[in-house]
């Protein structure tokens, strides 16, 4: 299968919310049926730092996905995972504690756009080795796809 063709899904059913994410070539497409009840969404974003949320409350759950990502002032860079799965990177920026990304896969050669209510996942407080090295490989990837896009100077 070519890497254009492939989709996954990140799908979230926690307290009444079913998110369904799905990554491909053709972009992603988010949903939430129903508003969380049992949570109110807070006012103003989070601090700087790195932060891990899940479908679930537990952290590396099989079949369960994930999104770690280091926050900046206003921008984001992390990934969406499967634990024993691939990954997909994304850089942006958060406002009213909403990632508003470009998510990029692996093999895929175009940014999909990407908004994620934090306020519908479960906050996880273990950042673990793991979540370190996909945060480390995301930086990495996303800085250098930023590096490659600007435009080259020709000294004129």
């Amino acid at each position: 299968m070519k890497p254009q063709q492939r989709s996954r899904k990140f799908q979230t059913v926690a307290a009444g919310v079913s998110l369904t994410l799905v990554f491909g070539s053709l972009g992603i497409v988010g949903r939430a049926e129903q508003a969380r009840q049992d949570q109110s969404i807070p006012s103003k974003d989070l601090a700087n730092g790195t932060y891990l949320y899940g479908e679930v409350p537990q952290p590396d759950q099989v079949n369960k996905g994930y999104v770690v990502f280091v926050h900046q002032n206003a921008g984001v860079t992390g990934a969406f995972y499967y634990p024993l799965s691939e990954f997909d990177c994304f850089t942006g920026a958060m406002k009213n504690n909403t990632l508003q990304v470009q998510s990029i896969g692996v093999g895929d050669s175009e940014p999909v756009m990407v908004k994620v209510e934090l306020a519908e996942l479960h906050p996880i407080k273990t950042i673990s080795t793991n979540d370190q090295r996909i945060l480390s490989s995301c930086r990495e990837a996303m800085a250098a796809r930023s590096h490659k896009q600007l435009p080259v100077s020709t000294g004129h």
